[in-house]
């Protein structure tokens, strides 16, 4: 015979043993992925409702307390020490704002990638 079966099962058996070590490899692969996007999305909705609280929130009484202990320092009501620190944490705030626009911005980067 020109064709053993013995020999063409074997083979048949090979092909199937890796045809299935390379579906669960991608299915692995793809489990991976749908993971990370979830975590990713989750991290940029979060950067997203950080972003909006600064913008709404933080940033407004940052600078209302820098200018406030600027109108109490003409006013003769406060140190010039305290205008400084004042005008310092703003301008934290503001850096720490720039931050979180830079994260989320990277975030949406990476969700772009994986979706």
């Amino acid at each position: 015979p020109f064709f053993r079966s013995k020999s063409v099962d074997n083979t048949l058996s090979a092909a199937l043993s890796e045809q299935s070590a390379a579906r669960s490899s991608a299915m692995a692969l793809e489990r991976r992925l749908q993971s990370r996007l979830a975590a990713e999305h989750a991290h940029w909705r979060d950067l997203t409702r950080r972003l909006s609280n600064y913008e709404q929130r933080i940033l407004p009484l940052a600078s209302d307390h820098a200018e406030a202990a600027l109108l109490a320092y003409q006013s003769d009501r406060a140190d010039f020490a305290e205008v400084m620190r004042g005008f310092i944490e703003d301008l934290n705030t503001r850096i720490e704002h720039v931050r979180i626009q830079v994260d989320r911005a990277q975030s949406y980067a990476v969700l772009a990638n994986l979706g």
